[in-house]
């Protein structure tokens, strides 16, 4: 039985990253093609380009406020974030069927990566 509830395990996380990455392509370029739509005549100028840093919370409300207007550039942006959200939802599936098989050696490093991830997103040592 073991074996068969590791095979389905396996089975839930592949498709989690493959829905993951379709769905996340699907958005970006949706909100490629809303953006182009709705700036046709725009010019990008990188002439006084000035890099700025927003913290995970600023970029997060940013999007969704983008989203509720249906922001091209929120779509990209949402987009590329469950990009990023997909190997991070299997890490807790991961987790959550270790759990279940009660192997605590890799609940613990499992644990550990999770860790590393919020750390990181959070700010990191860059604060």
């Amino acid at each position: 039985m073991n074996g068969k509830r590791d095979k389905d395990l396996a089975v839930v996380i592949g498709n989690i990253m493959r829905w993951g990455v379709i769905v996340s392509l699907s958005l970006t370029f949706l909100g490629g093609a809303v953006y182009l739509f709705t700036h046709p005549h725009e010019v990008v100028s990188y002439k006084d380009f000035i890099e700025t840093d927003f913290s995970i919370v600023e970029i997060l409300r940013k999007t969704f406020d983008g989203l509720v207007h249906l922001d091209g550039g929120a779509l990209i942006t949402f987009g590329i974030l469950l990009l990023f959200a997909t190997p991070v939802i299997r890490v807790l599936f991961s987790l959550i069927g270790f759990i279940f098989e009660r192997d605590l050696l890799y609940v613990f490093i499992t644990l550990i990566v999770l860790a590393i991830i919020v750390f990181s997103v959070s700010g990191g040592l860059a604060h």
